[in-house]
């Protein structure tokens, strides 16, 4: 299909040429790198992405794309000019612009509320996909530091993301 706005369906995405496309690119990015776990670190991003079509089984296809590519442009990573030379949707790049984390200093609490308050539930949906893909990761770990971080970022951070989600309903 070429509408670019048309609603995925559980079956069948992973073989969309936009998808592997988008998803290669997102394993070329992160080659080599492995998560605290040890794990292929691209697997985060395929998480999310399958994440946010069982949560959101009306996903478009530029909210996968922006799950796949949620890192993509923050500091370091890439550009939006290199995100359109991989055929990354305009919708896709939209989404990632407003759910890449700020390098001004905001707290992450902070970064959420601002996000929150765009209103863009394509956004908001994308981005309580990945941070339920944390939650559940340091859900796992048995730390201080783990605990801490489950209390006061990814626990109220996943409450605002998901009130946000049910008001706007």
């Amino acid at each position: 299909m070429t509408n670019q706005f048309w609603v995925l369906s559980m079956t069948g995405i992973h073989e969309e040429d936009w998808y592997e496309s988008a998803l290669n690119f997102v394993r070329r990015r992160h080659e080599n790198q492995v998560d605290p776990l040890g794990w292929d670190f691209s697997m985060h991003f395929e998480r999310v992405a399958s994440r946010l079509i069982r949560l959101f089984p009306s996903a478009t296809r530029a909210q996968v794309e922006a799950a796949l590519l949620h890192d993509a442009l923050e500091p370091g990573n890439c550009s939006t000019k290199e995100l359109r030379a991989q055929g990354i949707t305009e919708q896709a790049i939209d989404i990632i612009e407003t759910i890449t984390l700020p390098a001004d200093g905001r707290s992450y609490l902070r970064y959420v509320a601002d996000l929150v308050a765009t209103g863009s539930l394509a956004a908001i949906q994308v981005k309580l996909a990945d941070n339920l893909d944390a939650f559940e990761y340091y859900s796992t770990r048995n730390s201080d530091e783990a605990k801490r971080l489950l209390a006061t970022k990814f626990e109220p951070s996943r409450r605002m993301l998901q009130n946000a989600l049910s008001t706007a309903v």
